[in-house]
């Protein structure tokens, strides 16, 4: 313990890399000291203590049952450590797509925070239930808790990651709103202070997300010049969930653009051999859900219509319910240019029924936009008995 609490105390760029090659030997530490009653607040610190390599090396899948047994074992009325050990799990929960322990781990955190009085821990807990309730498309809830994050920690330390995480919650959250400008304001904030701190990890993703919102602004060159900025830092951190997000971003853009040979390159770089290791299946069905895009609009329909099947399932059991929209909608176009349009109707109007319960969300209306302009092309065809 003594070994690997040194090893890790100050974990920076080169250290990440060192400790990295060794991290089966620290997980086997780790697995030991949790064991003895008299390491396990020890290896507890120094389980914290590891959060950067996994944050930076997107191990968080490998880590969460590590966390899971600490969590149990931790005394109720260990207040602070139960309250650090919930962040970091509802973090790892969240990002594997695992919304509900999510929620409710964070809520905990909250209540612990409130009931001791810790001001720190309620900043924290806001923080993270603002990335929560961003990802369950709960926005008006999200920005409450961002901002609540905000006005806490600006109050005492204004220069640090703590506001710089939550500037990016606000800008995502106002980016799927479809409210731009206001998602630019945040981020262009929160790429100055990830920079003035010197993360590049952050950086890469604030530019990620800044970039995300210059391409839907329809500003396509500054969008790909914060990718390419994007790209120096996320490869520089070694996270290859990150670099995969960012390639999944440029294959939008590049769709976007009319340039679908070139976006399917970038979605066949997202589709690495490590995201399908580490990846979530979520993540996974992602990549499927673009390829099926790009093939279709090539015209390649056969195999289209192949990776919209095996992405709607992964959509169902993670309850995404906008993405299985989208998907349940690219499918129907698929099939409605093979000629089987009167499936094709079928599967519209399920994607619309979804679509009509995220009234508040940007891409949902796209999404509407688009899909029911297409059933109301198909449904003439089939009047005109144009099809099969």
């Amino acid at each position: 313990m003594v070994y690997w609490s040194s090893r890790t105390r100050n974990l920076d760029g080169d250290v990440i890399r060192e400790v990295d090659k060794e991290r089966q030997n620290l997980y086997r530490a780790a697995d030991f000291g949790l064991g003895l009653e008299e390491t396990w607040r020890d290896t507890a610190e120094l389980i914290l203590q590891c959060y950067t390599l996994i944050d930076e090396k997107g191990y968080g899948r490998e880590w969460i049952s590590m966390l899971e047994r600490i969590i149990e074992g931790c005394p109720k009325d260990d207040h602070t450590l139960r309250g650090r050990l919930l962040g970091q799990m509802g973090t790892l929960y969240r990002r594997s797509r695992q919304l509900d322990k999510a929620l409710a781990t964070h809520e905990e955190e909250e209540r612990i925070g409130e009931e001791t009085e810790d001001n720190e821990r309620i900043g924290f807990s806001h923080m993270h239930l603002a990335y929560v309730h961003f990802r369950l498309r709960n926005y008006d809830r999200g920005e409450k808790y961002a901002q609540a994050a905000l006005a806490t920690f600006q109050e005492f330390a204004p220069k640090s990651k703590m506001v710089a995480d939550s500037l990016l919650a606000a800008g995502l959250i106002a980016t799927n709103r479809g409210d731009l400008d206001d998602a630019e304001d945040w981020l262009l904030k929160a790429v100055e202070l990830y920079s003035q701190l010197e993360l590049g990890l952050g950086l890469g993703r604030a530019l990620t997300n800044l970039g995300n919102v210059l391409e839907n602004a329809g500003r396509y060159e500054e969008a790909i010049e914060r990718y390419r900025e994007a790209k120096g830092w996320l490869r520089a951190s070694g996270n290859k969930i990150e670099e995969m997000k960012l390639d999944m971003s440029l294959g939008t853009l590049l769709y976007h653009q009319g340039k679908v040979e070139e976006a399917e390159q970038a979605f066949r770089r997202a589709d690495s051999q490590f995201v399908r290791q580490w990846g979530t299946p979520y993540q996974i069905a992602q990549i499927k859900m673009n390829l099926a895009n790009v093939l279709l609009a090539q015209g390649k329909l056969a195999e289209s219509e192949a990776y919209w099947r095996e992405c709607i399932p992964e959509w169902r059991q993670a309850e995404a319910q906008l993405m299985l929209a989208n998907s349940l909608g690219g499918l129907a176009e698929t099939l409605d240019a093979k000629g089987e349009t009167n499936q094709a109707i079928v599967l519209f109007d399920e994607a619309l029924e979804i679509i009509a319960k995220y009234p508040n969300d940007a891409w949902a209306r796209k999404l509407n936009e688009m899909f029911s302009q297409e059933r109301l092309g198909a449904a003439v065809k089939i009047k005109k008995g144009d099809h099969p």
